[in-house]
């Protein structure tokens, strides 16, 4: 008798990778507990193992900790030490060169958006984030391929439930 086997195909975004053993981490660098869980729940649907810090202390701790985070998304503005110096800090540190660095903040100056990229950070995202927009880049600096957003399922317009 031969082997029966149950195929199942997953649905959605990148489903070769959401369900691979390759499973990227993400650090959640925002002293705002809020934000911190409403960018967990945008980023819960890609199955990416996220880990999260209320300050740059605590990023630092994890960092360490954690020797398999593949990204920060980093605030700006934290107390005791801002994002920029934090991205700053990480860069100088060689153990943690290949952490991508993304900046999600409300500051939109060009000032803080230079000193951001020369201290470090690939890319930078606005609050209040587009979720495709942070999504993109996510997959761009994590080198997996575009971001393809979930298709709804069309139906032939003869096959119309009646």
């Amino acid at each position: 008798m031969a082997e029966q086997t149950l195929e199942t195909k997953p649905e959605g975004v990148h489903a070769q990778y959401r369900f691979s053993r390759d499973k990227k981490a993400i650090l959640l660098v925002d002293d705002d507990p809020i934000f911190r869980k409403m960018l967990k729940m945008t980023l819960k649907p890609e199955n990416f193992d996220i880990h999260e810090a209320g300050s740059a202390t605590e990023c630092m701790e994890r960092l360490s900790q954690h020797g398999e985070i593949n990204m920060c998304l980093i605030d700006v503005d934290m107390p005791h030490m801002n994002g920029v110096t934090l991205v700053s800090m990480i860069r100088n540190q060689g153990t943690y060169s290949r952490v991508s660095l993304i900046m999600v903040t409300a500051k939109s100056d060009q000032k803080t958006i230079i000193q951001s990229i020369k201290a470090g950070a690939q890319d930078y995202v606005i609050k209040p984030i587009d979720k495709k927009a942070l999504l993109e880049k996510i997959y761009k600096h994590l080198h997996l391929g575009p971001y393809l957003e979930p298709q709804l399922e069309k139906r032939p317009e003869g096959d119309a439930k009646k």
